[in-house]
Parts: structure tokens; C-alpha cells; sequence
């Protein structure tokens, strides 16, 4: 009988049996510093024409920077968020859906943008 995890889809290391970790970060987790200095180069290095903040509170301030570095440089800044707003006084358009029903949308909406 297969339990709820595996049921889920929730992949097995094949040489020690743990549960594999997805490469993403849980709430309440921070990025490691080498993603935070990664990022933060990138950011300041290249104008970012669209930044996409999805699901946050703002309780990490690298995110805070970098959104305030994407709307000092004029680039679209969009929240995608059911709950409250904290983007608005960037001027932040905000999408306040849950990221599943919304990021799909977006990313057929800048495609085909670009292809144009």
C-alpha cells in the first residue's frame, strides 16, 4: 500500500531512501548567501524590464532591495499575491490571485509580447 507521499509524487534518493528536497525554498526558509550575492549581481548589472514577485511578505530584505532596484530602474514590478498588497507604494501593478491560476497567464502574456 502506498502511503501519502508517495502518492504525492515526492521523489526517493535511490542510494539512501530519503525523501529528495525540490529545488525551492520553503516559507520561513532565506535563499543561501551565494543565491543572494548571485542574484543581487544580476540585478545590478542588467535593467530588468519585468520583475514578478510572487507569494511574499517581504520578510527578506534582499527581496525589498531588489524590487526597489526594478522600480527605480522603471521596469514593470508585478505582485502576485492573494493576500495583501505590500508592493503598492513601488507602484506595483498587484495580482491578487494564487500564483497557479496567475503565473501561467503572465508568461503566455510576455511571450507572446516578445514574439510580436
Amino acid at each position: 500500500m502506498q502511503n501519502e507521499d508517495d502518492r504525492a509524487g515526492v521523489p526517493r534518493c535511490p542510494t539512501c531512501g530519503s525523501r529528495m528536497r525540490p529545488g525551492v525554498v520553503w516559507f520561513g526558509e532565506g535563499l543561501s548567501p551565494r543565491e543572494v550575492a548571485r542574484v543581487d549581481n544580476y540585478v545590478r548589472a542588467r535593467p530588468c524590464s519585468t520583475v514578478i514577485v510572487v507569494g511574499t511578505t517581504l520578510a527578506f530584505d534582499y527581496i525589498v532591495h531588489w524590487t526597489r532596484l526594478a522600480a527605480g530602474r522603471r521596469g514593470r514590478l508585478v505582485e502576485i499575491n492573494p493576500d495583501e498588497s505590500f508592493l503598492s507604494p513601488l507602484g506595483a501593478e498587484w495580482i491578487k490571485e494564487p500564483a497557479a491560476s496567475a503565473l501561467p497567464r503572465i508568461v503566455d502574456e510576455l511571450t507572446s509580447r516578445a514574439v510580436s
